[in-house]
């Protein structure tokens, strides 16, 4: 049917119909996107509702452009557009609210119909060319379908040696079973043979087992001594070459060689020096405070004692009887890296250190005896910006502080001190306490002789 412009049309927008609209206001509702071509519309010639496409003329062609029409005159009243949801005046300018929210509502239901269309044909050529029969020329070039295809051919395995297959060969077989033993000892961690003192500290420990009543173990199996002392010493495991260079060496000295070349690695001395600076608190920050300068002398100077072998009475000798400046004797490092620098606090620092003991359980007496022999160190600030000197003062705790009276002045028999009215008389400084070795041997020190020094002897 046509739009004639004499008609009142009617259409359907949300849940209600609008008009009576002319047909030109009924355009106006077509451009705004208010009337679709899926809009039930009526006019008065017409017994049912019917979608808006099959009014003739009132949607442009397909593929013809659209006529631009001129803005329709405004209203004459404002009663002629009553009941109407927009203003005809706007509505050249772009969509009403409503009109965007029904397009952001989704596709219409003839999209949405192609689209399933497309699918199912898609699905039927798909089925129909899986089910036909292979043909005779391309039966032995397309495989059949629901056959295995064969293995994959394993990667070539590299060449081995004569040593390699002598080496695992000598290997013992291992059961998965785990109640099950070995056939050459009681475990494969450990020999059968029983364990025999082989040095001082050896004949030690074993006296003291004997005494407790507990047997010793075993010697450990060559498997076993090889990765822990590769990790006791250098910090890493052996590699697959060195691992069965050792196992397959027949020499009975072999353990005792391999430490000793060991210890020639320049990862020793790396990863022991690290093990010393947590002992001897190798630390530039908070809350040791080395600052970097003395923190890196420091640690090379540990790095280079033990890359040659220092012994460890003269490492220990050197900490504690040094003096100096921190950056250019790092060994005075050690009485700056304590939390606590008073006598007492530096004895606490050595015996946790160098005796491997807290004396938070000593009595006052042992630890002020001890703490004697530190009662002389000082420090000095210098101009270089955080360098500190670490001196032995003889005369620390020899002279009375500024103010006080001299004990060694004598004063005349029967006078007193003249006084002003109102001070009060100073204390006479505390003589320094006997120094007490932690065994509790006493010894007598000169006044001008370092008590480190004595100590460390």
């Amino acid at each position: 049917m046509a739009l004639t412009p004499a008609e009142s049309w009617y259409y359907v927008a949300g849940e209600r119909p609008k008009g009576p609209v002319s047909a030109d206001q009924l355009r106006a509702a077509v451009a705004a996107g208010i009337v679709r071509p899926d809009t039930l519309v009526c006019n008065a010639g017409w017994s049912e509702w019917r979608p808006a496409r099959e009014v003739a003329g009132l949607f442009p062609e397909p593929g013809a452009m659209p006529p631009v029409a001129a803005p329709p005159p405004p209203p004459e009243s404002a009663a002629e557009f009553a009941g109407l949801d927009f203003d005809p005046g706007v509505v050249g300018r772009g969509r009403t609210r409503r009109s965007a929210k029904r397009r952001r509502s989704g596709p219409s239901w003839a999209v949405v119909l192609v689209c399933v269309a497309a699918v199912a044909g898609s699905g039927g050529v798909f089925l129909a060319l899986w089910n036909r029969p292979a043909s005779v020329e391309s039966a032995s070039t397309v495989p059949a379908r629901n056959v295995k295809k064969p293995p994959a051919k394993p990667p070539a395995e590299k060449p081995r040696t004569e040593g390699s297959q002598a080496f695992d060969a000598a290997l013992p077989e291992v059961s998965l079973d785990p109640n099950a033993r070995p056939a050459f000892g009681g475990t494969m961690f450990e020999l059968p043979t029983p364990a025999v003192p082989r040095g001082r500290i050896d004949e030690l420990v074993f006296a003291k087992l004997h005494a407790l009543g507990i047997e010793p173990a075993h010697p450990c199996s060559d498997a076993v001594f090889l990765r822990r002392v590769y990790l006791d010493v250098i910090g890493t495991l052996p590699t697959v070459d060195e691992a069965r260079a050792f196992l397959t060496d027949k020499d009975p000295d072999k353990r005792d060689k391999l430490i000793d070349a060991l210890l020639q690695r320049p990862e020793f001395a790396d990863f022991w020096a690290m093990k010393w600076s947590d002992l001897l608190r190798v630390k530039a920050e908070f809350p040791i405070n080395l600052w970097p300068n003395a923190a890196q002398a420091y640690h090379r100077w540990i790095r280079n004692a033990l890359r040659t072998n220092m012994p460890y009475d003269r490492f220990v000798r050197e900490l504690l009887t040094s003096s100096g400046s921190n950056f250019r004797v790092p060994q005075v490092n050690f009485y700056r890296a304590m939390q606590s620098r008073d006598p007492k606090g530096i004895a606490r620092s050595v015996a946790l250190t160098f005796m491997g003991t807290r004396v938070d359980h000593w009595p006052e007496e042992r630890l002020a005896g001890m703490a004697a022999f530190f009662t002389k160190v000082a420090y000095k600030p210098t101009g270089e910006w955080k360098e500190e000197i670490v001196i032995f003062d003889p005369l620390k705790n020899v002279l009375p502080p500024s103010g006080a009276e001299n004990p060694a002045e004598k004063k005349p028999a029967g006078k007193k001190a003249a006084t002003k009215k109102g001070d009060k008389e100073k204390p006479a400084p505390q003589p320094a306490p006997q120094p007490v070795f932690p065994d509790g041997t006493r010894v007598e020190i000169p006044w001008d002789k370092d008590p480190r020094v004595v100590f460390a002897d």
